[in-house]
């Protein structure tokens, strides 16, 4: 097992600084996100293998999840998971996002109609 990683206040370090087992990769996910976090998640360059992505425990606003909606390296992406602290703007930037055009993004356990 992989030694526990804190997210908050070290964004860029955790995402860009040398090897992530899973492990590491999972305790960045789920630690609290607020806008800076959901940036740095979306230029993070070790994502590229992730495939679920829950934020439903972090509040992201809409500059945070622009950012993901937009990021090439978050395109392979399957799921995105998101809750009412996400705005209905950003939920529907993430569902009308091209980069995320094969993503599924669920809603309360819901998966939201692309258009």
């Amino acid at each position: 097992m992989g030694h526990e990683t804190s997210f908050v206040g070290k964004n860029e370090e955790i995402l860009d600084d040398g090897p992530m087992d899973a492990n590491d990769l999972l305790a960045a996910i789920v630690a609290a996100l607020g806008d800076a976090g959901g940036v740095a998640l979306a230029k993070g360059t070790k994502l590229r293998n992730l495939r679920v992505l829950d934020v439903t425990k972090n509040r992201l606003g809409k500059k945070a999840v622009a950012a993901i909606a937009s990021a090439p390296q978050l395109a392979s992406l399957h799921k995105i998971l998101v809750n009412d602290r996400e705005s209905k703007e950003a939920r529907e930037s993430l569902v009308t996002s091209t980069v995320l055009a094969d993503t599924q993004i669920y809603y309360r356990g819901k998966l939201l109609a692309r258009e």
